[in-house]
């Protein structure tokens, strides 16, 4: 058996008989109810091609891949992933595909991508994983005008002071707003 398409079948954990792992290189597991991915549940030596898509993966395990050295093809879109850890991808030294999209990312460490040497393309929601592997020619989102790499407001002074002057710049603005509706009034009120 070289391919098992398990998907949509309600599974809520991956056990695989060992038989079959030998000589498996693609493994769908798309449209089920996984909720995590640990080391254990992912032991299969030659697989190159692994779809954990649309599932209820929130968590990654430290080292969930690293017996999976092969893997050329990860598919993790359309889950519950809001952190990827330094070592959540450890061991996957020939990924080339990586598709993160549609999951509600708010923190990834740098080093997590260190490991990933052959990385061709990544997928993502989040312009920040682009700005961490800067190497990458084919990550999206891209970096555009609207989405910097840099915090432009990283201290809390800062943050404070924006809100402040914002606060402050509108109640001069208000107040013209309003005299200039007022004269509007007036005017009206003369010329008829």
């Amino acid at each position: 058996v070289r391919t098992i398409g398990l998907h949509n079948v309600s599974l809520d954990n991956i056990r695989l008989n060992d038989s079959y792992t030998k000589c498996l290189l693609h493994l769908n597991f798309s449209h089920n109810i996984l909720t995590g991915i640990d080391s254990r549940s992912l032991s299969i030596p030659f697989i190159i091609k692994l779809d954990l898509s649309w599932n209820d993966l929130s968590i990654i395990s430290n080292k969930a891949f690293s017996q999976l050295s092969l893997l050329q093809f990860l598919e993790l879109s359309h889950n519950h992933l809001h952190v990827l850890n330094d070592s959540s991808f450890l061991g996957l030294t020939r990924l080339r595909f990586l598709y993160l999209t549609s999951n509600p990312l708010h923190y990834v460490t740098g080093f997590m991508f260190n490991n990933l040497m052959q990385v061709e393309q990544i997928r993502s929601d989040w312009y920040m994983i682009c700005c961490i592997i800067t190497k990458l020619l084919d990550c999206q989102p891209q970096i555009s005008i609207f989405s910097s790499c840099t915090n432009l407001l990283q201290s809390q002074l800062h943050q404070i002071f924006v809100v402040v002057l914002a606060t402050l710049s509108l109640i001069p603005n208000a107040i013209i707003i309003g005299s200039h509706r007022l004269r509007h009034e007036v005017d009206k009120i003369i010329f008829t």
